[in-house]
């Protein structure tokens, strides 16, 4: 799975802060790739001109400030830095006195607290001085922040800026990715079950890591969207509800990524030991993939408000606790040592939570669909043989 880029400065401006949009309207779209000559401008630099229309789309002109990114690929990227609003407001800017979180982890808390709630840049203060730890905790809690950068960090003042233009990520399409994120880590647990491949850790790791990128990123999201109605019609919020539905699906996504890394190591110190029962590797691969259609199911409904995919989803939910009671009998009759069964144990707990999680879901999905057909809740489909039709 690709995972979402490493943050960096969109090259099309970033979000302007309010009553901006009033004074001009957004900046046009410049051509995917402009050649442009090097030219002297003195003894020792060369300097290169920039579209007349990105210039004016962001209302620049000579001394204005902007942000140069060198990319380790060799691309140098440029944003403009935001200009003033009406009535001389800057970015919202969060300041901090970073003396007072001497606890483990704190810092970093309050930086995606600052994050998610919208701020532009966040200045840091420690009248004793950055170590080199707290350094390198500043720099671990950028990189998981899509587009924050730690754009000045001397002995006693830091300063990290988000350059996330927040009009290219609609919430709808941050908790489908969401939603891939850990239906792949379900297929990949299924692999391992299986045993077709051993357990990736590393990689389970990884996409937690990037479940937590896009958790914060939906928070910041759905927090501009609130003070702001014109974006929130970018971001696909149009309606009070869907802060409320967007943030719940967002850490519930989160959770399942959290709960599923958990599990990973837990079946990896089950699979050491003697072999399992073959009925017992039957019944939790069954348990491992119907996981994974649950999560795809939970999203399909999601994303187009579907009633009767929404239904299967919370029957599933049901059959999830009783195929965990039926892992346990299982597990009972395996006689495996007994810190192989209690891993094995932990690992059907973590996925069948997920799996009931996913139920929350389904609950959104189904307050969505309602809302609009403006029709009322239609009665849960029969649970038969045959193939659901759509309500």
């Amino acid at each position: 799975m690709e995972p979402i880029p490493d943050p960096a400065p969109p090259v099309a401006g970033r979000r302007r802060p309010a009553g901006f949009r009033a004074r001009r309207g957004a900046a046009p779209s410049p051509p995917a790739q402009t050649p442009r000559h090097l030219h002297r401008s003195g003894p020792h630099s060369l300097a290169v001109s920039l579209p007349k229309s990105w210039i004016e789309g962001h209302a620049l002109s000579r001394g204005s400030l902007v942000w140069l990114h060198p990319r380790d690929d060799g691309r140098l990227e440029i944003a403009p830095s935001a200009p003033p609003a009406a009535g001389g407001a800057t970015d919202r800017v969060l300041s901090v006195e970073a003396a007072h979180f001497g606890e483990p982890e704190v810092l970093a808390r309050t930086v995606f607290g600052g994050y998610a709630v919208g701020y532009d840049r966040i200045d840091l203060f420690d009248a004793e001085g950055f170590d080199p730890d707290r350094r390198r905790e500043l720099e671990r809690t950028a990189h998981a922040l899509v587009g924050l950068q730690v754009v000045f960090l001397d002995t006693h003042r830091a300063r990290l800026q988000s350059f996330l233009d927040a009009r290219r990520h609609p919430v709808p399409k941050v908790l489908a990715r969401a939603g891939l994120v850990v239906e792949e880590m379900a297929e990949r647990l299924t692999e391992a079950v299986r045993g077709s491949s051993p357990v990736p850790i590393a990689e389970l790791g990884a996409m937690e890591v990037e479940s937590d990128r896009l958790y914060a990123l939906t928070l910041r999201q759905l927090m501009l969207a609130q003070g702001d109605p014109a974006l929130a019609r970018r971001l696909e919020v149009r309606e009070p509800r869907d802060l409320l539905g967007g943030r719940v699906v967002g850490k519930v996504y989160e959770e399942i990524a959290d709960i599923l890394c958990r599990a990973a190591s837990e079946l990896e110190a089950g699979l050491r030991g003697p072999a399992w029962p073959g009925r017992l590797r039957e019944d939790l691969e069954r348990h491992a993939e119907a996981l994974r259609t649950t999560l795809h199911d939970a999203a399909l409904a999601l994303q187009q408000s579907d009633r009767t995919v929404a239904h299967r989803v919370l029957r599933d939910r049901e059959e999830g606790l009783r195929a965990l009671l039926r892992t346990e009998q299982a597990l009972a009759r395996a006689r495996l040592p007994h810190r192989q069964t209690a891993s094995l144990a932990v690992f059907a707990w973590g996925v069948g939570t997920s799996r009931r999680l996913c139920g929350t879901i389904a609950e959104v999905a189904l307050n969505q669909s309602i809302q609009s057909t403006a029709t009322g809740s239609a009665p849960p489909p029969a649970a038969s043989a045959s193939a659901p039709q759509r309500a």
